[in-house]
């Protein structure tokens, strides 16, 4: 090979590199998976209340490496969850879920996150609080 076709090379490498950063990647927080709902939570008005969700029927979502979110169940049916894809970022105070319409969003819906061991807990902006609690079935 000549220098013109190691510059080539190269060129075409970094552009290919700083092209993937539009793209959605595997988070590195440990969200890829199937998560089986199991409770959720929020304020009629007044007090803080959490319904457990029986394991049949089954309601859960599936985080893809690709960013492609899944759902089954009619209680993950609202339009939360009815994004197809999503992100997880990261501040210094805590991790955010985005929900995105396409895998190009850049902004969609945002909700806390918060990962420990097998369970998640996804909190969306409600005017008295509320989440959805999951566990880890894959």
């Amino acid at each position: 090979m000549n220098s013109g076709s190691n510059l080539f090379a190269g060129l075409l490498l970094i552009l290919l590199l700083s092209c993937s950063s539009t793209e959605l990647i595997p988070d590195q927080y440990g969200i890829q998976g199937t998560w089986r709902l199991y409770e959720e939570g929020g304020s009629p008005g007044f007090g803080y209340y959490v319904t457990p969700i029986p394991a049949t029927p089954l309601q859960h979502l599936t985080f893809t490496d690709k960013g492609e979110l899944r759902r089954e169940g009619e209680r993950l049916n609202n339009g939360l969850f009815q994004s197809p894809y999503y992100r997880v970022d990261s501040t210094k105070a805590a991790f955010v879920i985005v929900f995105l319409a396409t895998r190009k969003d850049t902004t969609g819906y945002r909700a806390g996150l918060t990962i420990k061991g097998d369970t998640l807990r996804i909190a969306p902006t409600c005017y008295e609080g509320c989440h959805f609690g999951l566990v880890r079935i894959h």
